[in-house]
């Protein structure tokens, strides 16, 4: 089942036709590389998948009940608190299933069988979103980034890359149905780049990734959408497969356009030679037939 739907997306600015006819799907589970050189719409295509900006034609659908994150370039200064303080903000739902859990606990001795139910129940989605182990999430994901010494400190007070590794923690700790990443390894020493590859990895993220680092691709990605001429082309494999298919594709193409470009000689001068002689009538169907080729 697709987590989010994307058909014949265009966006333009201006009189700029950024890209159009971008169609694509992303299953549970699927972590998905988007590459191309700057200006393609990369960035823009992540903010309309994330709902931040609106597409000029074509639509995205979201599974139902599916929650979507978006990773901000920097996150805001004006953010109160303290690191710490703000990375267990994190995981609102499991926040709510747990002082559901709290406001049910009295009514268990005495409430009926509903109420042991939906006891059980709500307890069930708690446990299986990791409540019962968030603490020690945060702590595992501020030292995998490099944070755990800045716990204590005002977020007001971080610099940039801080805030910018900050906002990759709330949204790791928030544990959305779908990732959609912005250059996340922006502002990431070795060790945290590493971590946060065995991270997605293990826990079976489903996410786009936008970055130009070809080797956290490599590790954590399975399949590449890549912009090519004012759309996205769809390849199998993570970022070396994708560059080996491409080169290969590319290579197919030139090839094909070489022998075009050979009939299309043979036939223009075939149109000049005989265009107005005894074989006229064939030169002009010849011609015809040209028109209409696509090059």
């Amino acid at each position: 089942m697709s987590v989010l739907s994307a058909q014949a997306l265009a966006k333009r600015y201006g009189e700029r036709l950024v890209f159009s006819g971008v169609s694509f799907r992303l299953a549970h589970g699927d972590r998905v590389g988007l590459v191309g050189p700057n200006g393609t719409g990369k960035s823009t295509l992540l903010r309309i998948a994330a709902g931040h900006d609106e597409a000029d034609a074509g639509n995205v659908a979201i599974a139902r009940g599916a929650r979507i994150a978006f990773l901000e370039q920097e996150l805001h200064a004006d953010v109160p608190g303290s690191v710490e303080e703000h990375a267990h903000g994190a995981a609102a739902h499991i926040r709510e299933l747990e002082a559901e859990m709290r406001a049910l606990e009295p009514r268990l001795a005495g409430g009926g069988a509903e109420i042991l139910e939906r006891y059980a129940d709500v307890q069930h989605h708690f446990e299986h979103a990791g409540g019962y182990d968030f603490h020690a999430t945060v702590k595992r994901v501020l030292d995998g980034l490099g944070l755990a010494s800045l716990a204590g400190r005002e977020v007001a007070t971080l610099s940039g890359g801080e805030r910018t590794r900050l906002g990759l923690a709330r949204l790791l700790l928030d544990d959305p149905d779908l990732m959609l990443l912005d250059e996340p390894t922006n502002h990431l020493d070795i060790a945290a780049l590493e971590w946060l590859e065995r991270f997605l990895v293990e826990r079976d993220t489903t996410a786009l990734v936008v970055s130009h680092d070809r080797w956290f691709l490599d590790r954590v990605t399975s399949r590449t959408l890549s912009f090519e001429r004012g759309t996205v082309v769809e390849y199998r494999g993570s970022y070396s497969h994708y560059a080996r298919q491409r080169a290969d594709r590319d290579a197919a193409l030139t090839k094909a356009a070489d022998r075009q470009a050979e009939e299309i000689a043979r036939t223009e001068e075939f149109i000049r030679k005989y265009g107005a002689g005894q074989r006229s009538k064939e030169a002009r169907g010849r011609g015809k037939k040209l028109a209409r080729v696509e090059r």
